[in-house]
């Protein structure tokens, strides 16, 4: 019997003995939540086959996957930038912003610029050691009666420098936009990119915003105020008997029997036929014009525009008007800035008119 009870606690001894020596693998939860506790992550194992119809059915209804639309298509061999990584928005058009290329949000990483961005997403032809575009996907500038060439735009405003001079930063609206051009005008703010000129400002430099309005329409002037507050931008509402234009973002509105009383303002309207706003303001209606300053169309009442001017090229402090035939035209163009700003990406000038709204300049 004696024998018997130390054969028995011989054998448990054993047994215990033995599972100290067994490797215990922490949770899956635990490695999946630290990652660094070993190389899972990493390196992980092939996945198993399906060996059933349910393989067909893996990332359909239910799932969060990131699948491609052509399922089983080859991935691009390249680093997979996280989520988080900051990013820019590349819009590439012709036609003054109403020909549609490229239009897409894109991750950077610290050793990527604007270069290599366009390069690995379009098919780009480069001038002067790579600094000045000189066509996009098979569209290149042309010389003659007619030129036409590339123009580039940071945060709505036409950048004075070639792309390799630009500085990535998160957020910042890019566009490259093909038309016709002549030394007789420009264009060197556009609104398409709204509310980015306020927001982010040009390069880096990001100045407090001043809304300017007639007597008549401080309530419109304080509602797109704070609008653009929401927004993170600062801004500061004026009329404009109180105050001047200074060298800073300005968005004027009003009724241009109103705003001619303002010398500055007066001074670039007399200049329609080449500042590149596509329109000429007058006491008692609006002259819309093609990109020659030529008249196209007059209107005299239900309408108003939303155009752009800068200065020269990289003009930081650009000047926006908002100019109706009346308060309701007014509240129409600011409303739309309020809630569908999207319908503008990419426009250089837009005229909201009776029968619908029309991009500026006219063709």
């Amino acid at each position: 019997m004696r024998r018997l009870v130390k054969l028995i606690l011989l054998m448990a001894l054993l047994v215990v003995g033995g599972c100290a020596y067994l490797p215990i693998a922490p949770p899956l939860i635990d490695r999946i939540d630290n990652p660094a506790s070993d190389n899972l992550l990493e390196n992980p194992e092939p996945a198993m086959e399906v060996a059933d119809d349910r393989k067909e059915n893996i990332g359909t209804e239910g799932d969060d996957l990131n699948l491609t639309e052509d399922k089983g298509a080859d991935l691009p061999d390249k680093e997979v930038i996280p989520s988080n990584s900051p990013e820019i928005s590349l819009l590439v058009t012709r036609d003054f912003g109403q020909g549609l290329i490229f239009n897409q949000r894109i991750a950077f990483g610290e050793n990527d610029s604007l270069l290599n961005l366009m390069e690995e997403h379009l098919d780009i032809a480069t001038s002067y050691g790579g600094s000045f575009i000189s066509g996009i996907n098979g569209i290149k500038m042309t010389s003659g009666a007619k030129k036409s060439d590339w123009f580039f735009y940071i945060n709505g405003i036409a950048s004075h420098s070639g792309l390799r001079d630009y500085e990535l930063r998160a957020r910042d609206k890019i566009m490259w936009d093909y038309h016709y051009w002549s030394a007789a005008s420009s264009n060197n703010a556009i609104i398409g990119q709204y509310p980015a000129p306020f927001l982010q400002g040009y390069r880096g430099t990001n100045k407090p915003t001043n809304i300017i309005s007639d007597e008549g329409n401080v309530i419109l002037a304080e509602k797109l105020a704070l609008s653009l507050q929401n927004a993170g931008v600062v801004v500061k509402v004026n009329r404009l008997s109180n105050t001047s234009i200074n060298e800073e973002p300005t968005i004027v509105i009003g009724q241009w029997s109103n705003l001619a009383t303002n010398d500055f303002l007066q001074g670039i309207n007399k200049r329609y036929q080449k500042n590149g706003l596509g329109v000429h303001f007058l006491e008692e209606g609006l002259d819309l014009l093609d990109f020659d300053g030529r008249l196209v169309k007059s209107v005299t009442s239900d309408s108003a525009v939303i155009v752009a001017w800068g200065r020269s090229l990289g003009d930081d402090s650009p000047i926006w008007f908002i100019v109706g035939t009346d308060e309701k035209a007014l509240t129409k163009a600011v409303e739309l800035l309020m809630g569908q700003a999207e319908s503008i990406a990419g426009l250089y000038g837009l005229a909201l008119l009776p029968e619908g709204n029309i991009p500026l300049p006219l063709n």
